[in-house]
């Protein structure tokens, strides 16, 4: 992909609403019934503007690209469902890895949240974590957005 082309992908990417997102808002009790439809909307306008900020270096031409596959890849599978099980099962170390990414950085703030909820019972302060500590010190930034202060 040209620098151009990436960037719409991305910048596309992060503009749009998730279907969880959708999903939360609906749960609330918020109507989607202009939500949809501005997402819909939102798209050509966040093609203009990707291609104004990063306008298109080179001409795509595309008779002139050829795909190649690296390290024999055209000879290497006989269809396309061994193609794709390949590709799963290349996946398979990528997955553990997130997943035991996950895991530890879960681990992890669970071990500092019953460490600093221990110092805090023995310093007389109740439920000590990092929720709270963040909850303190970020007040002032959700006060300054305009979060009523007794939520």
């Amino acid at each position: 992909m040209t620098p151009s082309q990436l960037f719409l992908v991305i910048t596309s990417i992060f503009s749009s609403l998730g279907g969880a997102y959708l999903a939360i808002l609906s749960a609330l009790g918020i109507s989607l019934q202009y939500i949809i439809p501005s997402m819909v909307i939102s798209a050509p306008a966040t093609f203009a503007v990707c291609k104004l900020v990063v306008p298109e270096s080179k001409p795509n031409r595309k008779s002139d690209r050829k795909v190649v596959l690296g390290n024999g890849e055209n000879e290497k599978y006989n269809n396309l469902m061994e193609a794709i099980q390949m590709g799963a099962i290349s996946m398979l170390p990528m997955v553990g890895d997130i997943i035991v990414s996950a895991f530890t950085f879960v681990t992890l703030i669970s071990w500092i949240n019953s460490t600093t909820a221990w110092f805090g019972d023995r310093l007389g302060v109740h439920n000590l974590t990092i929720e709270v500590m963040a909850s303190y010190v970020l007040y002032p930034v959700a006060y300054i957005m305009g979060i009523h202060p007794d939520d």
